[in-house]
């Protein structure tokens, strides 16, 4: 299982690709700050005490989570002074900074915030679920451009695990990357580029200090280059090894039916993405009770009428018991799917200053989703 973390939600995947999601109030996170701490670990211990578990899973966190800068590492002063500056100039301080850095042929660096790692790995040990990872999206490549990840996408992560480790936001980074940091300049100017990605190579070009390019020996190796080369031009052209790169008719044909496989099998996936997407029927299935909690006149049915825009029928407007209340709600029965609650919400976080969620039971809850108006942005 994955688990992929973003500004709104908290997805859920598998080896077949999407499974659910949670919901993340903007009440409660926002702008990568954690506005309601305990509301948040309420949030998470309710859905997780539904779904608990017994194994170990990754925490992939989506580039909407991540500041990110990438610096050429050729110059040691420069680069520790460009670090210095982009870690000042992400807007989170830097006691809620949890940093990390990959080096490659440059300098890569990634921020997020400290608190909601510490949060969510905390909430799901609770449940049973260890996350023994938290990784950028960014780390496996250009993935997470959509909302949701595809099943390749997931089955990407799951493959890639074991490399992406290396920007594990929990892990330390390594003397290694240290040592790359500081003596960079020093190791180029001792040996090759390519021999700092492999040091060990820097011993293959001499035996005893003697050179093994000598004359000689190049005279030899071009003697027996040439005398190959003629025995399997001869071959050839005898026919007594067959050309790789001319094929028959036979081996053409069969091209056919692995084309015809991949758009099957792209068909397929656009099936999943469709099932995931809400039907007319679902929407007209949700029974919903507004009540205007402000006293403003005609506000109960400006919310009743987004809501029918999007394809909801059966909604029906009244009076809250105080005419008084500034923070909106929604209240949803536990019954509701996680795709029509993201809708709501979505919708009307647009609308109200703050906005809280809860659920009830349905045994207790006449209606589908219970929508409480309050006080409305400018």
């Amino acid at each position: 299982m994955v688990i992929y973390l973003t500004r709104k939600n908290i997805q859920f995947y598998s080896v077949d690709g999407f499974k659910d999601e949670l919901i993340i109030p903007a009440t409660v996170f926002n702008n990568l700050e954690i506005t309601d701490k305990e509301q948040f670990r309420k949030i998470l211990s309710d859905y997780l005490e539904k779904h608990p578990g017994k194994n170990r899973v990754p925490l992939v966190l989506a580039n909407d989570l991540v500041f990110k800068k990438n610096y050429s590492n050729s110059d040691q002063e420069a680069a520790k002074k460009k670090m210095e500056q982009f870690f000042d100039s992400v807007p989170l301080p830097k006691a809620l900074q949890a940093t990390k850095r990959i080096i490659t042929t440059d300098i890569h660096l990634y921020v997020t915030n400290k608190d909601l790692l510490s949060l969510v790995k905390e909430e799901f040990e609770k449940a049973g679920i260890e996350i023994d990872t938290a990784i950028p999206i960014s780390v496996f490549g250009d993935l997470g451009k959509d909302e949701r990840l595809t099943k390749e996408e997931t089955q990407e992560i799951m493959q890639n695990l074991d490399i992406a480790r290396k920007g594990d936001f929990f892990a330390e980074d390594s003397e290694e990357d240290v040592m790359d940091i500081k003596n960079i300049s020093k190791q180029k100017e001792k040996m090759p580029y390519e021999n700092i990605l492999n040091p060990s190579a820097s011993t293959r070009t001499s035996v005893k200090g003697k050179s093994l390019f000598n004359p000689m020996t190049i005279f030899l190796f071009l003697v027996l280059l040439l005398l190959l080369s003629g025995s399997i031009f001869s071959a050839f052209k005898v026919g007594l090894i067959k050309n790789p790169f001319q094929r028959s008719k036979e081996e053409i044909k069969q091209v056919t039916p692995i084309t015809e496989n991949k758009i099957a099998t792209s068909s397929a996936i656009n099936e999943v993405t469709k099932a995931a997407e809400l039907t007319k029927e679902e929407r007209e299935e949700i029974k919903i009770r507004i009540l205007n909690g402000t006293g403003v006149k005609g506000q109960a049915n400006k919310i009743k009428t987004l809501l029918v825009d999007l394809g909801y029928e059966d909604i029906s407007a009244a009076n809250a018991s105080s005419s008084e209340i500034t923070e909106a709600e929604i209240i949803f029965s536990k019954d509701v799917s996680s795709n029509v609650r993201a809708e709501i919400l979505a919708k009307l976080e647009g609308v109200f200053t703050k906005l809280a969620t809860k659920d009830e039971s349905p045994e207790t809850l006449k209606y589908d989703v219970v929508i409480t108006t309050g006080e409305e942005k400018n």
